[in-house]
């Protein structure tokens, strides 16, 4: 996917500006005639218009909301908001009866972490279609499986490090990398300072075709995994919509690896906490007004990021561009020296000369 750097004091702001394009009709007609060469129903543009305009509202009440009652606006805001996106890039009516997705009892659970839900109607369920409109290949949910809050909030690379001071790193699946950029090559670096070398190596080699795609693993003097991919290996690693590079790990889970679309992780997250601030009340009011565990701040920051980055994935969706909006784009390091041919002319001179002492 291209990448297109947008400088910008307001990226929010203008990100939703750009969404809110396509509530209007003629815009989704023109969207329809350049990437799909037909024309939308009226139903189908009245579901992406709708989508989009309620999503908006959603996110603005969220913003202003206490944590009360934001998880719930915002997980609400981006159910429309990936229902009208999907509709729009993929040309057709998402038939959805429900969410896709039950939280478990709470009987003897007393942190948010250890909250589960199941995933459930791979025919109807909203998590399920979102996921395989995306996906090029069909997944299907086992109903019995269950997926905590913590191990899915161990996927999201802009909550890591908050991560691992809150959950530990058992549960770990998203692995920040640096890419520094050399004369003669490109490497992908990975701090373990901040994580445990086995368990980085075990993750990285569950991801299929990791082998196939990089050379074994090197160890630096400055206590860095250095990560090199094979020349005709394939890129496995994503980049977030700030412009940082990272691995996403999956699951193991009765035996099969199980993997979700970035997207949809935040989706899974913010549904079990708007669950439980509207329908398990006993739960959530002393979590909110009492809790000491640090989790709190954890959970406010995810509905700030998930404000943050749902629009913008869902943009990049919609544009097939990685649209990185930033004050700055220098989280990554090229080491090449950019040398002009008068130096290179002069690095061989005193080469040569240098071979010619006695």
């Amino acid at each position: 996917m291209k990448v297109k750097k947008i400088y910008s004091e307001q990226p929010e702001v203008e990100i939703w500006e750009r969404l809110l394009k396509y509530t209007y009709p003629e815009n989704i007609n023109k969207y329809f005639r350049k990437n799909h060469n037909s024309k939308p129903s009226d139903e189908l543009i009245n579901i992406i218009s709708g989508s989009l305009s309620q999503a908006y509202e959603y996110f603005s009440l969220s913003r202003k909301s206490s944590l009360q009652v934001s998880p719930l606006l915002i997980y609400y805001g981006s159910t429309n908001l990936i229902h009208g996106t999907l509709s729009l890039v993929y040309g057709k009516l998402l038939k959805i009866k429900n969410h896709g997705m039950k939280l478990r009892e709470l009987s003897g659970i007393d942190r948010i972490g250890d909250v589960t839900l199941n995933i459930i109607d791979n025919k109807t369920g909203g998590l399920s279609i979102f996921i395989n409109e995306y996906n090029p290949y069909k997944q299907e949910f086992s109903s019995n499986i269950e997926w905590s809050f913590e191990e899915i909030a161990g996927s999201l690379v802009e909550l890591s490090n908050d991560f691992s001071e809150l959950y530990g790193q058992d549960n770990i699946h998203a692995i920040p990398i640096k890419e520094i950029i050399l004369d003669n090559e490109v490497q992908y670096r990975v701090n373990l300072d901040v994580f445990n070398e086995t368990q980085v190596s075990a993750l990285l080699m569950s991801i299929p075709d990791f082998s196939k795609s990089y050379f074994p693993f090197e160890k630096n003097r400055n206590n860095e995994l250095i990560i090199r991919k094979k020349i005709h290996g394939n890129k496995l690693h994503e980049v977030t919509t700030m412009g940082e590079n990272f691995f996403l790990v999956g699951y193991m889970k009765d035996g099969k690896q199980i993997s979700f679309p970035y997207f949809s992780l935040f989706l899974m997250l913010l549904f079990m906490l708007g669950m439980l601030c509207r329908y398990n009340p006993e739960f959530w009011n002393p979590f909110v007004e009492r809790d000491n565990s640090g989790e709190r701040n954890f959970v406010e920051k995810l509905i700030r990021v998930s404000r943050r980055q749902l629009p913008n994935l869902m943009l990049d969706l919609l544009t097939g561009e990685k649209n990185m909006y930033n004050m700055h784009f220098d989280l990554n390091e090229d080491k090449r020296k950019n040398l002009s041919e008068e130096d290179i002319r002069e690095l061989i001179e005193d080469e040569l000369n240098f071979r010619r002492l006695p």
